[in-house]
């Protein structure tokens, strides 16, 4: 009895020193690991939060760029006559709604039976006018850029312009809303003009120098933290206009950075805490038949997956000891494994299912704007691999406008259709994009890039037919511009380029026609 009792202590002390080893391996290991994982973690996101911001930035670029002369015309007003314009400081939409249907009747009741913009440009307008239209636009443009804050949960983005005086800069839209004068006036303080310091933020002015987006961003502390700064200029007709600006909170990625390291170093944890169980169960020789069985249920799991080997562990292992525990543990563990390979599966489908949806245009069924950006990063690969017989057609239905006002939008989304369904037709062979309202954006490539002025002279005749045909309604009767430039290497270093140059083509020829 004595010696058994000895012999039990002495076992006992040797698996608790080798826990303890193994343990002290372990924790050193789940540190070292655990900061090794954040560092380099925090590396790649900062090239990742760079992309997205990059995103964001050009998508409100190129919203801006799309407003065209008119936009360019509402900055340099409100950069000189902000002081006339008078909004609240806790305006909403319903604000910008009613501004915006007085402009509509004050313009209508001035100049009847005109269009805004076709019929009388903004400079034409009085001073009263003027400041009417600017009170509204200013207003829509500020909230659509904090809702953009808040759809893609960062801080801050806004818009600014380097006014060219030192390192003076002006807010146009601003961060965030501030007071005009005392809280009491309830009117927010517009178009603001700052010094800022080019050492906290030197890539501001370099990416307003250099005219185009750069690969890095400013990193500076202010009052909320630690923050990350991009810039995408904005340029309408060669002329730069001002910087889209997007904050990131870099406290807040990092709080979520530590969070998932240190799920990962408990869940690390738990498996070094299954390997410990496991080395003591080897050092117990009294339990060496059921680790056998333990592991070669293990094994077979691993070779086939099948998860009926579970009710085999189990009906194998007996015991109320630690190690038939652990059996009933594994078995649980293999039936979960399974259930998540299958959550994963399912999963994986559905991601596939989002994407395609997240390419596809919902009125029309042709890809969208996302899915143009994504073929055009195939495009890239492809002229770099020298595959440079590639070419652009940028489409634009007339009078949308006049179709969604006179019959409504409904018929107007069947003009839409109705291009499209031409489009995909005469260019059967290309990949067809809608990438704004009525715009729709053709690959020309392989035959179709070679037979592309008898394509073009196709779609007018088609478009020709409807118009001359008495049995079709008026929104059946689509008019569209069309504009055709092709890919040259000794001009062009990517599709931007060769995208310009058809959509310039597309409105010289929209102008003919009108």
């Amino acid at each position: 009895m004595d010696e058994k009792t000895s012999e039990n202590r002495f076992t006992q002390s040797i698996v608790f020193r080798i826990s303890i080893l193994f343990a002290a391996v372990a924790v050193v290991a789940i540190t070292v690991s655990g900061i090794g994982i954040f560092m380099v973690q925090v590396e790649l996101y900062e090239d990742q939060s760079i992309i997205e911001m990059q995103h964001i930035g050009t998508m409100l670029r190129d919203e801006i760029n799309e407003e065209g002369d008119l936009f360019v015309s509402y900055q340099k007003y409100m950069l000189e006559n902000s002081d006339a314009i008078r909004i609240p400081f806790d305006f909403s939409h319903d604000f910008v709604k009613n501004r915006e249907e007085e402009f509509d009747k004050v313009f209508a009741t001035r100049y009847p039976g005109m269009v805004f913009g076709e019929d009388v440009t903004f400079e034409e307008l009085p001073v009263d006018i003027k400041n009417l239209f600017c009170t509204y636009y200013h207003a829509k443009w500020f909230l659509y850029f904090e809702e953009m804050a808040d759809w893609f949960d960062v801080p801050y983005i806004y818009y600014v312009y380097p006014t060219g005086e030192g390192t003076n800069i002006t807010y146009i839209f601003d961060p965030e809303r501030t007071y005009e004068g005392d809280e009491k006036d309830n009117r927010l303080h517009l178009c603001d003009t700052c010094e800022e310091s080019y050492e906290d933020g030197p890539y501001l002015f370099k990416t307003w120098e250099a005219g185009h987006m750069l690969d890095a961003m400013d990193s500076f502390d202010n009052e909320y933290g630690r923050t990350y700064s991009y810039y995408v200029p904005v340029i309408s007709n060669g002329e730069k206009m001002g910087l889209v600006c997007v904050d990131l909170d870099i406290d807040y990625v990092n709080s979520h950075i530590t969070r998932n390291v240190f799920i990962l170093v408990l869940l690390t944890g738990a498996i070094m805490l299954v390997g410990l169980a496991l080395l003591a169960y080897v050092v117990n020789r009294k339990y060496i038949s059921k680790l056998d069985r333990i592991a070669t249920r293990i094994s077979d799991y691993s070779a086939h997956r099948d998860v009926n080997t579970a009710d085999i562990l189990e009906t194998s292992i007996s015991g109320s000891d630690e190690i038939s525990h652990l059996g009933m543990q594994i078995a649980d563990m293999m039936r979960t494994l399974d259930a998540y390979m299958k959550t994963l599966t399912r999963k994986e489908e559905e991601l596939t299912q989002s994407h395609e949806l997240a390419i596809k245009d919902a009125l029309t069924g042709v890809r969208n704007k996302y899915g143009y950006d994504e073929e055009l990063k195939q495009i890239k690969w492809s002229i770099e691999n020298g595959m440079t017989d590639i070419g652009i057609a940028m489409i634009d239905l007339n009078n949308l406008k006049l179709i969604n006002d006179t019959y409504g939008h409904e018929k107007g989304d069947v003009s839409i259709r109705r291009l499209c369904q031409v489009i995909c037709e005469i260019f059967s062979h290309s990949p067809v994009f809608r990438i704004g309202g009525d715009e729709f954006v053709v690959i020309l490539a392989g035959k179709n890039f070679k037979d592309r002025e008898k394509l073009v002279e196709e779609f007018y005749d088609q478009l020709s037919s409807f118009e001359n045909d008495p049995e079709l309604k008026p929104w059946e009767k689509i008019s569209a511009a069309l504009g055709v430039a092709v890919f040259d290497p000794s001009l062009d270093a990517g599709m931007e380029n060769v995208f310009k140059r058809a959509d310039k083509a597309m409105y010289e020829k929209k102008r003919e026609m009108k």
